[in-house]
């Protein structure tokens, strides 16, 4: 009757010495994630990737437009000449202000590396 109960009580103190260093394993790893992501979040990297997300977000956007100012379909065959030459002023209205946007994020972004003169290709 000994041996049973001494058998139980080792699986017992077993499982729960597993589950100590189980606690203890996941402390230091969320104590190791934090500090891991705390250096990222500090570094040049990680500010340069936002950036970069974000200009991709903005030049997506434009793009976006850009399409759909091309793709618009309210030019119908039955509209009236009045109506359409309209539609075609807005259209390159709407144009131009969406090159002036492009040239203005443009502008405004870092410069991109460009090759010297002598491999410039010019057209």
């Amino acid at each position: 009757m000994l041996t049973p109960v001494i058998a139980v009580c080792a699986i017992v103190a077993t499982f729960f010495i597993a589950r100590h260093f189980a606690a203890k394993t996941r402390v230091v790893d969320d104590n190791l994630k934090k500090i891991i992501g705390d250096k990222i979040a500090h570094s040049d990297y990680a500010r340069e990737l936002i950036r970069l997300r974000e200009d991709n977000g903005v030049m997506r956007n434009l793009i976006i437009d850009m399409v759909e100012n091309n793709t618009n379909p309210r030019i119908l065959a039955t509209a009236s000449t009045e109506e359409k030459s309209r539609l075609q002023t807005d259209r390159l209205k709407r144009h131009r202000e969406l090159l002036a946007e492009a040239v203005f994020i443009l502008q405004h972004s870092e410069p991109v590396k460009r090759p010297p003169d002598s491999q410039r290709i010019d057209s």
